[in-house]
């Protein structure tokens, strides 16, 4: 064994301790750290209570090749419905991409399906934190649908317009 790989070994052995002792790891979500909770489905903010819990139960269909992907108000702290009609991007809005349970808490996965928890954790490293991938908004498909969308009111502004036209009567100067 190099010397790199005894610190890797002792790293590894001292996460697994700390997750046998019930601590949590990490997911930071565009700064705001929270704890991920694997067995509830739940992310909890550290050090800030005012944030609302995210519930992984309520996200089932964002969850695409082994990671999620949310849309998440980094101002508000909280994921958000996307509105596919909308004609402009929403403000403070990103996609947040972050692994599913197998990176996320393996140790808890492992134990979920009754699997020897410290085999698991060899194959399945637990980390500390996560960071998650933040996506601007105008690096995804939403960017063709509020373009569509934009589209699809021109012709309805245009027939609005022309509807106004015809039935108006007159100029008012008649007698």
């Amino acid at each position: 064994m190099k010397g790199g790989d005894v610190e890797d070994e002792e790293s590894k052995n001292e996460l697994l301790r700390l997750r046998q002792k019930g601590v949590l790891p990490e997911l930071e979500i565009a700064g705001q750290v929270y704890e991920v909770d694997w067995c509830n489905r739940l992310l909890r903010a550290l050090d800030n209570p005012e944030v609302e819990p995210i519930s992984f139960s309520e996200q089932g269909g964002n969850f695409y090749g082994d990671y999620y992907y949310l849309p998440y108000d980094f101002k508000e702290k909280k994921i958000v419905d996307l509105d596919f009609d909308a004609t402009t991007l929403p403000e403070n809005v990103v996609i947040v991409k972050f692994p599913g349970g197998l990176k996320l808490d393996p140790f808890a996965v492992a134990r979920e399906n009754g699997l020897n928890q410290r085999k698991f954790v060899e194959n399945n490293p637990i980390s500390k934190r996560i960071i998650a991938e933040v996506i601007p908004l105008n690096q995804t498909a939403l960017v063709r649908f509020v373009e569509l969308n934009k589209q699809k009111q021109i012709p309805q502004i245009a027939k609005k317009s022309s509807a106004s036209i015809k039935n108006r009567k007159g100029n008012g100067l008649s007698k």
